[in-house]
This record gives structure tokens, C-alpha cells and sequence, in this order.
């Protein structure tokens, strides 16, 4: 038994996670930059708009991913799938773990600001 054998359709699977992805990317790149706003300082400033460039490329890839795809008739490979789910998952973990600097650092410039 294989997984031709069910009845996926994995071309749709792909553009959900795909959507699902690129939202969390937007979600990411808005909690990066209240993170950013934050740690800021002047040396690291071209360290965070890189960074913000890059999260915008990777919508920009996916989304093209699924145009080109969806023009073409391409079923993607499951692993290709899979792959997309494990991304999802680690951005949302990051998100999550930035979250959690938010308060942290909020809570360390608070007393800063009163001592």
C-alpha cells in the first residue's frame, strides 16, 4: 500500500498549507518588528531589515509557487507537503518564542525605566 493509493489530493493540501504558511509569515514578520523595536540599537539595524527582507521573499516564493504549480497542472510530492507542514510548525514555534521575548523584554525595560 502506498499513498497513491488514497484518495489525497495534494495539490490542494499544498495551496492551504500554502496560505496557511504565508500567514503566519505576515504574523511573523509583525511580531519580529515589535521584537526589533524592542532590542533595538544601531549596529544591528541591517541585521533586522535582512531579516525582514528575507520573510518577505519567502511569501513571495510561495505564493509564486503555487501560481506556477496551479498554471502547469503540478501535483506537488507529499514529502514537498510534509516539508510545508514542518515549516509551518517552526514558524509558528518562533512566533511563539518571540511572543514570549516580547513580555520578557518589556518587563526588563519596565523596572529599567523606574531604577
Amino acid at each position: 500500500m502506498t499513498l497513491d493509493d488514497f484518495p489525497i489530493h495534494w495539490g490542494m493540501i499544498f495551496q492551504v498549507l500554502t496560505l496557511v504558511t504565508i500567514i503566519l509569515i505576515l504574523w511573523q514578520i509583525d511580531t519580529a518588528g515589535e521584537v526589533d523595536k524592542l532590542r533595538w540599537n544601531e549596529s544591528s539595524r541591517i541585521i533586522f531589515q535582512i531579516r525582514r527582507a528575507t520573510m518577505f521573499l519567502e511569501a513571495i516564493a510561495l505564493i509564486w509557487a503555487v501560481i506556477y504549480g496551479h498554471n502547469r497542472g503540478w501535483q506537488p510530492w507529499p514529502p514537498l507537503v510534509a516539508f510545508l507542514f514542518a515549516l509551518d510548525l517552526n514558524i509558528a514555534s518562533h512566533i511563539m518564542v518571540m511572543r514570549a521575548d516580547i513580555v520578557r523584554l518589556r518587563q526588563i525595560l519596565g523596572v529599567l525605566s523606574k531604577g
